[in-house]
């Protein structure tokens, strides 16, 4: 039997129809307005009468009906519980309806209750085009945020415009851990933003692909269009060495996969389209700026400290840093089964509402 909240009585839950779903919240939440769709399922504003302000809500669905699914939202919840900084959403309250006593637990829907944030980047990217101010706060703030969470031992391994949120107080937030880890997988390909040389070409990765990720949504917020606009591995491998100052090619030889050989040797030293043409508007420190992020060896990529230092930024000084204390609780191996992260979830869960 799953877990549930037992501080309030069945009377104080009120259903809510939202976009042809029925959600049970309690009654301190009303004026429930659909705002969009997240990584588990729909995400509402409400108004919470307990401390007279707005939230969101985001509503997971069918969380314990798949393996990979619960370990997702259990790495999600568990970072958001372990993580407080400026520049991370604040989850405020987990909430699991009592009539879910009388449900398989697969059918159960958890309610993440985190601070209101109205506009993703991406929104923001698409409405207007950004001032260079903006881009200097924006991009700062997220390096900040990242450098927290490095700190932790954790890398987020989805940072991209949508996962971005911007608050009404121009406050960078970043959300969605459920890719989280303590490690990158070989041969993980993920998004558009997170697609780096050393991933494509199936060598070890660390937290510099979150680095990598920061200049790519760096390079869309000033042109407003994506870098990389491929998942496939040959031809982002193409595009990488078409736009990238490649000063050797020794590498070549360390690649496994025989099509993405032929690939690096067909396009070696073929250039044509250089990154600061792409951008060639802009300052010199803005060029420098993303060939530091953009950087196609791993191992000379700057860390968010590093990065935070650069002259492009200037005018946002970070003086004020605190280290997260690191993460432990990840959950190893690939045979985890359904019923130990029910547990652990339950188990988060109950944590999370004794605090």
């Amino acid at each position: 039997m799953a877990c549930q909240d037992e501080s309030l009585s069945l009377q104080e839950w009120v259903d809510f129809e939202v976009q042809w779903e029925t959600w049970q919240l309690p009654r301190t939440y009303s004026a429930v307005e659909y705002i969009g769709k997240g990584a588990f399922g729909s995400v509402c504003q409400a108004f919470d009468s307990e401390t007279n302000g707005k939230v969101a809500i985001k509503c997971c669905t069918m969380m314990l009906l798949y393996a990979d699914r619960a370990l997702s939202f259990y790495t999600e919840l568990s970072l958001l519980s372990h993580f407080n900084h400026k520049n991370i959403v604040n989850i405020l309250d987990i909430l699991m309806s009592p009539f879910s006593q009388n449900i398989p637990d697969s059918s159960i829907s958890f309610y993440i209750v985190l601070e209101l944030c109205h506009r993703t980047l991406y929104e923001l990217i698409k409405s207007n085009p950004l001032t260079g101010c903006q881009i200097q706060s924006y991009i700062s703030q997220t390096l900040q945020g990242l450098r927290y969470i490095h700190s932790a031992g954790v890398v987020h391994r989805d940072i991209n415009p949508y996962n971005l949120m911007v608050d009404n107080n121009e406050i960078i937030k970043i959300i969605d851990f459920g890719l989280a880890s303590s490690e990158v997988s070989i041969g993980y390909v993920s998004t558009w933003w997170n697609n780096t040389p050393e991933i494509v070409l199936g060598w070890p990765a660390d937290y510099r692909v979150d680095i990598w990720a920061v200049g790519c949504v760096l390079f869309e917020m000033v042109t407003g269009s994506p870098l990389f606009t491929s998942t496939d591995a040959s031809k982002v491998l193409t595009q990488m060495i078409d736009i990238l100052e490649i000063n050797e090619f020794d590498w070549i030889d360390n690649i496994q996969d025989k099509r993405l050989y032929e690939t690096a040797k067909t396009c070696k030293g073929v250039q044509k389209n250089h990154i600061i043409k792409l951008v060639n508007s802009c300052s010199k420190d803005l060029t420098s700026f993303l060939e530091n992020l953009l950087c196609f060896d791993a191992k000379i990529r700057p860390s968010a400290k590093l990065a935070l230092e650069h002259s492009f930024l200037k005018s946002f000084p970070t003086n004020d840093f605190i280290a997260c204390p690191v993460y432990h609780d990840y959950v190893k191996g690939i045979n985890v089964s359904i019923e130990d992260l029910k547990k652990l979830i339950f188990k988060r869960i109950d944590n999370f509402n004794d605090k």
